[in-house]
């Protein structure tokens, strides 16, 4: 079973950049273009969600600033088993439970 997550992100009075990126320093052999699982799976995400807003048929709730982290179980052998959990963080123009229902039934 995979966990979903969905997170608001408050918008502060003061618009300022108040997210930090995280950065992978690494090359592996889990994709095809040697990213970790986790990150090719969060862009894979992000990808999709960006391709259904600019389409504007579906979700039109969606915004353009939107973030993903993906968790994935690995074995002892460090090869991936399942995913545990799925984040998307959105802004608070969207519904928490429409964005859940809709990922969910994908």
């Amino acid at each position: 079973m995979i966990s979903i997550v969905v997170l608001t992100m408050v918008m502060p009075r003061i618009r300022e950049a108040g997210d930090q990126g995280m950065m992978f320093g690494y090359a592996c052999n889990e994709t095809d273009n040697y990213m970790p699982v986790t990150l090719d799976l969060a862009h894979l995400l992000m990808t999709t969600l960006a391709d259904i807003r600019k389409e504007g048929k579906q979700m039109t709730y969606l915004r353009p600033d939107s973030k993903s982290q993906v968790t994935v179980e690995y074995s002892d052998d460090n090869i991936p088993q399942r995913i545990d959990t799925i984040v998307v963080q959105h802004s608070t123009m969207t519904l928490s439970s429409l964005l859940t229902t809709h990922v969910r039934h994908s």
